[in-house]
């Protein structure tokens, strides 16, 4: 007897690696980049000076590789539950799953060095590392997927997550509320469901 998996669109576009990015949220997100995690769990971006002026993290972003991929994706829940990694941990709630309608790939390529994200790091200035340092958690984002149309639609349970709540904070009591679904289902266009890179504690 084989056992269901769950899987999220963040999974299927991106691999199982991939992180979850809420895209009825403004988050942002683009790549190649390095963003803060703030208690909120909102996004800021750091160190956009280098990338702004650094010849080679300037080419890194004029290098951005992007596939079209045409097929519709959709959460795969096997029961009222899904498991969703946000920032390196794993919620298992009921929510509304998401159905994407057509999305790009977009990858930063990896430059000189073994990855994307060590020739981020090995290409900023050198005030740059203390601003990491100082604004930990944060992410280097290298690949994110760009839905052409998402859609929130029935299944999954009668919850969702609302991520806008402390995520993935050292030290802070976590709590994800999870809110009834009484409303009209919600589509959004062009906005990133998914990222990968590389996330630092």
């Amino acid at each position: 007897m084989t056992q269901k998996v769950d899987v999220s669109v963040a999974d299927k576009a991106l691999g199982p690696e991939a992180y979850f990015v809420d895209p009825f949220t403004r988050s942002g997100i683009s790549t190649p980049g390095i963003y803060a995690v703030r208690e909120s769990g909102r996004y800021v971006k750091l160190c956009e000076n280098d990338f702004n002026t650094q010849t080679a993290l300037l080419e890194m972003r004029n290098g951005v590789q992007t596939e079209r991929v045409p097929e519709i994706i959709e959460d795969s829940l096997s029961a009222f539950k899904i498991t969703v990694r946000v920032l390196g941990k794993p919620y298992e709630l009921p929510y509304k799953k998401l159905r994407v309608s057509g999305y790009d790939v977009l990858r930063a390529p990896s430059g000189g060095s073994e990855t994307a994200e060590q020739y981020i790091l090995d290409n900023v200035y050198e005030n740059c590392p203390g601003v990491l340092e100082r604004n930990k958690p944060y992410f280097i984002v290298t690949e994110v997927a760009v839905g052409t149309k998402i859609e929130s639609i029935s299944g999954g349970g009668v919850a969702e997550l609302n991520f806008d709540l402390p995520i993935g904070v050292p030290g802070l009591e976590t709590e994800v509320e999870v809110q009834l679904l009484d409303h009209s289902p919600r589509t959004t266009a062009n906005k990133v469901f998914a990222m990968l890179g590389k996330y630092v504690k």
